[in-house]
Order: structure tokens, then C-alpha cells, then sequence
């Protein structure tokens, strides 16, 4: 045996032992990088607060229900981030850091932007938890190595979710329980004789699931299916009607969808209310929340999302579906009841109210599993045939060799390169540095931007008479504290995202010093200018724009919901949207 064939076997029994090691590490790199966006901006990435700052409530007061206004999530995705947080106070506290639980409290109140990073890194762990749970079930389905680590890599490297990894929001819990749940539903699939304690624990982790976010529902469908086909020689009275364990397995569901609205019912009502529009607008013409939304872009701009952010995996997929549907026809069926499920009431239905990009994200682990599938399939399986002759088959096994590299390999780029801009210094942080270091203490600035500007208490004082709704914990601790403990420099700041009805008079006839506005491309500039002139803010009167090179054509794009990532990744020169600093007459 020659040295080459040794490397080779060598390298085959390494990778095949500690292939998944390889790509959880691979995974956790390249979710570490940028861990610290906009640190510690709190309100730089969507919802990404929303689970931590119920967690760190339920643990000041102490409390077991996250049932507060500001939880417009399900709750239970709180309880998934309980135990760190607790672990990462306890260490705050007994390393001396903070020599009391008042000052821990005080800190969490108007700092909780600094503990963001734990967040985030949850997600990094159940991401990593994630991509496992797609290995553990490729081998449970096919006992084959190659395919469990095929569709491992390609879960891990997908844009869209390394992308929801990287931020603290409820993403991540959701698709973590609902693949504990997908495993637990394989597992009752696969045995002869199931008793009530398997439907039992599906029940509850399909209730676990609701809880996490309402669409979490959906993983009864693989359930309902998998059901079926365990009992589809048997007439169909026997399977649903008169199967005593079906109708208790749906009683607990339903007893545990109380349990979560008895939990929070701010959140639970905000999903109803979400899902009760959206019902409105598929049957009715009804404008959505991101305006009038047609049947047909609801329908297909999930499928547009997954061409634009990882056409390999879509289109792999896509071929895919032939071979798992000819040999592997249950699983067919399990996993499509699920996949096509989703995707029907996130486009249709909840697409007729809202598009948002990452809504599509819980089904490519599935999508990864049924491509490893078809990849494995079609490189063993006559991709080549074994008939040409020997040039032929050199130039076929070339193709195959680069096929493969570009299925595997194109991903990583993408994502190395969003890391990139993830780690470059955000506009949003440096002007609110700038500020904060040059404008005169008092001064009354018009915020049309995400910038966060300390606020001096005649503007909190505003904010909570004139919108209350807007009105934050964090605002009412700094009423009470002394000036000693009052963060400076401050300022008057007019919030204009505060004023979704117009500024009261009141307001707005204080004089005003300053303007600060952002965009993120020509057209947002015009719209933004265009706002701001109100207070006539004229070009003229930039005193400072971030990044330094911008202008009104500046191109800049969102980190979190984007298209095209390709082609928008490599025409970026700068991270964050581009803000400007005015001053006024």
C-alpha cells in the first residue's frame, strides 16, 4: 500500500470520527466573530432585547411568569435563557465586581446593553446544539456518515442562519425545540409499539414548541403524519376517531396552550392579533404591516429569499426531493408536511400581513437534510457513468469535484464575508460617541436616527407625558436617582420614532440646536432629508457624518434583513446606516 493510500484512509477515519467536532467548531468561529456588534448599544438588531430583558425582570423581582407589556413573545424561550443569565449574575456578584445586589440591579436597569453579548451567546450554543441535533438525526434515518456530516455542514454554514445565531432574538430557541421535537417524533415513528408516554412527550414538546413562538405549532404536522403512517392499514375511524391515545396526546396540547397564555398573555394575544389580521388580509383586500402585499408576492418571495441567500442549498434541495421522494417515501412525507406546512402560512397567510426574511429560517434545517440526501445520492449513484471512456470520465470527475467544492465552499465565503462587516466599526456607535464628546451639555437635539443620545430629565419628563407608551423602565429609574449617579453629558432629545401621530405643539415649539438623521441608500436620503426639513435642516449645516466618506448616495445595508447578500455584501464599504449631524438655525 502506497503512502497516498494510507493518507487517504487515514484522513477518511479522522474525518468520519471527528467530522461533527470539525463543524461545530467550524459553526461556533464563525458565530463568536462579531459577538460584540455595536456593543453596548441595545436596540441596534430588531427584537434582539426582548427575551433578555424579560429574563433579567423575572429574575429582579423574582418572578416565574414573564408576563409583562414589553413580552410580546411567547414566554417560554425566557426560561430557556433563565439558567445562563442567573449564572452570569452570580458570577457579577461573587467576583467582586459588584459588592451588592443594588448595584448589580442598577446596572442591569441602565446598562443592560453590556450583558447583550450573553444573549447572543445563547444563541451561539443553541445554534451549535442545532446543527447536532441535524447530525444525531441523519444517522438515526441513514446510518451513514457521509450524509449526517453533509447536511450538518450546510445547516452551519447557511447565511441566514449563522446570521440569527449571531443575535440574541427568539429565533434559535424556536428552531432548537422544534428539532428536539422533529427527533422525538422520528423516534415514536420508528418503533413497533407506541405507548401513551410517546405520544406524551411529543405532546408536550409540541406545546414546549407553541410556547417558544406561536409557529411553533406547526410541528404537530410531522406528528399528525407520522401518526398516519403507523397506522394506515387500519381504517381511518380507527386511527384518528377512536385511537384513545390520539385524543389525550390532543387534550394535553390544548392544556399546555393555557398553560403559555396563563404564562404571558401579552404575548399570546399579540400572536392571535397577528395571526387574526393576517387571516383578514388573506380573505379581504387589506394592506399588511409593511403595506398592500398581493397573494402571489406573499406566495413566492420565501422561495426569492432562499434562491438570493443560498442558492446552492435551494436548488440541491429542490433536486433532492426526487430520489428521498422515490426511496426514502415516508420520510417524504414527514418531512414535506412540515416544510410545506410553514411555508404556506408564513407566505400566504402571515405573508399577507408581514414579510420578514428570517421567518423562512426553520425549515433549512430540514432543506439540509433531504440535500445531504440528494448529494449522496447523486455522487453514488450514477452521476457518472461508468461506460464513457477514460477522458470523459477525468473531465466528469473534475465537474464533480468542483460542483462539490462550490455547493460547500460558496457558503463559507458568504458568511466569512458577512463576519467581516460585522466586526467594522458601527456608524451608529461612533456618532453617538461623537456626540457625547462634542455637543455642549442641555443642548435640544431632533433625533430622526437609531442613535441612542443620553437624555436630561426635561425630556424623559416629556416622553412620559406626551408618549407614554414609549415610556421605559430605564427612564423612570434615572427620575429617581441624584445627580451624582445621573449619566453625563445629557441632553433634551425629541425621539421622532416616539411621534407616530405628529409631535404635540407643545414640543414642538421648544427651540432645537441640533438634527441627527441616517439612511441607508439615495432614495432613504431623499426621505429622510425630506422629514427633517420641518425643522429646517439644510445640507449646508453638516457639521459631521459618519462614515466620513459618505454622502447622499452612500449605499448601506441592514446587517439583519437584507437580499441579494451577494451582490450587496461586496458593494458595502461601511457597517451600519449612515448618519448625519445638522445644526440648525
Amino acid at each position: 500500500m502506497n503512502l497516498s493510500r494510507i493518507i487517504s484512509i487515514f484522513g477518511s477515519a479522522v474525518l468520519e470520527k471527528y467530522g461533527i467536532v470539525f463543524i461545530l467548531v467550524l459553526f461556533v468561529v464563525l458565530n463568536v466573530v462579531g459577538i460584540f456588534y455595536n456593543y453596548p448599544l441595545p436596540n441596534t438588531v430588531a427584537d434582539e432585547t426582548v427575551l433578555m430583558a424579560a429574563t433579567l425582570k423575572m429574575i429582579a423581582e423574582p418572578s416565574l411568569r414573564p408576563d409583562y407589556p414589553t413580552m410580546y413573545h411567547m414566554p417560554l424561550g425566557a426560561y430557556i435563557y433563565l439558567p445562563f443569565f442567573i449564572a452570569l449574575l452570580a458570577f457579577l456578584r461573587f467576583s467582586g465586581l459588584f459588592t451588592s445586589l443594588e448595584a448589580l440591579k442598577e446596572f442591569g436597569i441602565l446598562h443592560y446593553g453590556k450583558l447583550l453579548p450573553m444573549a447572543r451567546f445563547i444563541s451561539v450554543c443553541l445554534g451549535a446544539v442545532s446543527v447536532y441535533l441535524v447530525y444525531r438525526i441523519c444517522e438515526r434515518l441513514f446510518n451513514n456518515r457521509f450524509i449526517s456530516l453533509a447536511a450538518s455542514f450546510l445547516l452551519a454554514t447557511n447565511l441566514i442562519f449563522v446570521e440569527l445565531s449571531h443575535f440574541g432574538r427568539v429565533w434559535l430557541p424556536q428552531i432548537f425545540v422544534i428539532l428536539v421535537t422533529f427527533h422525538f417524533i422520528l423516534d415514536f415513528y420508528e418503533k413497533e409499539y407506541t405507548r401513551f408516554r410517546d405520544y406524551l412527550k411529543i405532546a408536550l414538546l409540541t406545546g414546549i414548541s407553541f410556547g417558544t413562538h406561536f409557529i411553533g405549532i406547526l410541528i404537530y404536522l410531522p406528528f399528525l403524519t407520522a401518526h398516519y403512517l403507523k397506522n394506515k392499514e387500519k381504517p381511518f375511524g380507527d386511527i384518528f376517531i377512536k385511537n384513545k391515545n390520539f385524543w389525550l396526546f390532543n387534550l394535553v396540547v390544548i392544556m399546555m396552550i393555557l398553560f403559555v397564555y396563563y404564562l404571558n398573555p401579552y404575548g399570546f394575544i399579540n400572536y392571535v392579533g397577528q395571526s387574526i389580521k393576517a387571516g383578514t388580509a388573506v380573505v379581504g383586500d387589506v394592506s399588511g404591516m409593511t403595506g398592500s402585499i398581493d397573494f402571489w408576492t406573499s406566495m413566492t418571495d420565501y422561495g426569492k429569499v432562499l434562491f438570493e441567500t443560498g442558492p446552492t442549498l435551494t436548488i440541491i434541495f429542490i433536486l433532492s426531493l426526487i430520489p428521498f421522494f422515490l426511496y426514502k417515501r415516508n420520510l417524504f412525507y414527514i418531512f414535506s408536511s412540515f416544510i410545506l406546512g410553514y411555508y404556506f402560512v408564513i407566505g400566504p397567510v402571515v405573508g399577507s400581513n408581514s414579510i420578514k426574511e428570517h421567518y423562512i429560517v426553520p425549515i433549512i434545517p430540514f432543506m439540509a437534510i433531504i440535500s445531504a440526501y440528494g448529494i449522496y445520492y447523486f455522487y453514488k449513484n450514477n452521476f457518472i457513468s461508468k461506460k464513457i471512456n477514460f477522458t470523459v470520465s477525468v473531465i466528469f470527475y473534475g465537474i464533480k469535484i468542483f460542483l462539490l467544492t462550490i455547493v460547500f465552499l460558496y457558503p463559507v465565503y458568504l458568511v466569512a464575508l458577512w463576519d467581516y462587516w460585522l466586526i467594522q466599526p458601527g456608524s451608529i456607535v461612533l456618532a453617538k460617541e461623537w456626540i457625547h464628546n462634542n455637543l455642549p451639555q442641555g443642548v435640544r437635539i431632533v433625533n430622526f436616527s437609531p442613535v441612542p443620545i443620553n437624555e436630561n430629565r426635561e425630556s424623559i419628563q416629556d416622553v412620559k407625558i406626551y408618549t407614554p407608551g414609549f415610556f421605559l423602565r430605564g427612564q423612570d429609574y434615572l427620575l429617581s436617582v441624584g445627580d451624582d449617579k445621573y449619566p453625563k453629558p445629557n441632553y433634551y432629545v425629541l425621539m421622532m420614532s416616539n411621534y407616530r401621530e405628529g409631535v404635540s405643539a407643545e414640543v414642538l415649539n421648544k427651540h432645537f440646536d441640533y438634527a441627527v438623521i441616517s439612511w441607508g441608500d439615495q432614495a432613504k436620503y431623499m426621505k429622510a432629508i425630506e422629514e427633517a426639513r420641518q425643522f429646517h435642516v439644510k445640507e449646508e449645516n453638516l457639521i459631521k457624518i459618519f462614515p466620513a466618506n459618505a454622502g447622499p448616495s452612500t449605499f448601506s445595508m441592514d446587517l439583519e434583513i437584507w437580499r441579494h447578500p451577494f451582490y450587496n455584501l461586496r458593494k458595502m464599504n461601511h457597517a451600519g446606516p449612515v448618519v448625519a449631524i445638522y445644526r440648525l438655525d
